[in-house]
């Protein structure tokens, strides 16, 4: 892997990343895909909101002190992030989306133009490079701040539109760095893109979570105003749905992923939560497994990965 040239004298992070479906993600023109560095960051916000309890606590006791998540991200109030990052040229190649039937509604095409989306299999490289800090502990929130993210990220995440729906689902293939600090965080997590089984994905991917959580500590006290940072949460109560039944293709295991969310909206479930359970693809050495069927929500295929 070539990483690209940073300064020498910051810790940096590299990672590279896996396109396992495909990923529509780009500007203003529908008709070029674009990799952008905000998509990515916005992304790694969206993690860290998931996995932190208290992300939006106030990093010291002035009114107008910046929350956890500002000082490590940045704000337009508190200024920019505590790490950059790098994007280096890459070769990506994007097709446009091929409609099937002339005037069926479709989300990717607009306007009478098909959307362009990155091909599934490729891979692009990602660097971090944070900027110096004289408070160890803030480095050290930041270093697990951007580690946490980005290991969900890649294994869970995605980027780009209709995510939920399983395209433009990553897996991150590699990360390395020299410094030692970043180091002893990044080694601490399994890396899934090797596991060969769903029950040794489970475990490792429990595992992960169990070691971010040491990371992450629930706020000392309680804050009044929780209720106004609605967002994903990856606490105890959070569950993933799995199908023992694995696929040759993403292309088979996305359709079949499909089929389920159309039996979840057109289901008359008593429990009415559960029309909004979406899952995405996992991949296991080149291989797929979609989300359960709806009839078995309530079965053993349910289970707890985020419990303590």
């Amino acid at each position: 892997m070539t990483y690209p040239s940073l300064p020498e004298e910051v810790p940096i992070l590299h990672t590279r990343f896996r396109i396992i479906t495909p990923m529509f993600i780009h500007g203003i023109y529908p008709q070029k895909a674009e990799l952008r560095l905000p998509s990515v960051k916005g992304c790694l916000r969206f993690w860290f909101r998931a996995i932190h309890p208290g992300y939006f606590v106030q990093t010291d006791q002035r009114r107008k002190a910046p929350t956890l998540e500002e000082m490590i991200f940045g704000s337009a109030q508190h200024g920019q992030s505590r790490f950059l990052m790098h994007l280096p040229k890459h070769s990506l190649r994007h097709v446009p989306y091929f409609e099937p039937r002339r005037g069926t509604c479709s989300f990717f095409v607009v306007k009478g133009v098909s959307k362009h989306y990155f091909l599934p299999g490729q891979s692009f490289s990602l660097s971090f490079a944070f900027r110096p800090e004289e408070n160890q502990l803030r480095m050290k929130q930041v270093y697990q701040a951007v580690i946490a993210s980005t290991w969900l990220l890649g294994n869970i995440g995605g980027l780009g539109s209709h995510t939920r729906r399983s395209y433009g689902s990553l897996l991150l293939e590699e990360w390395q760095s020299d410094d030692h600090s970043i180091s002893k965080w990044t080694s601490s997590l399994p890396m899934l893109h090797s596991v060969s089984t769903l029950e040794e994905w489970k475990t490792q991917f429990h595992n992960g979570i169990k070691t971010i959580r040491s990371w992450f500590p629930p706020p000392k006290q309680a804050v009044p105003h929780v209720k106004d940072f609605p967002n994903t949460r990856l606490d105890q109560e959070a569950r993933l749905y799995f199908q023992a039944n694995l696929f040759d293709s993403e292309e088979a295991a996305r359709k079949a992923g499909e089929r389920v969310l159309h039996a979840f909206a057109n289901s008359r479930s008593d429990d009415q939560s559960h029309r909004f359970v979406l899952g995405l693809l996992m991949y296991f050495r080149g291989r797929q497994v979609n989300a359960t069927a709806p009839k078995d929500f309530k079965s053993a295929h349910a289970k707890n990965l985020f419990e303590a």
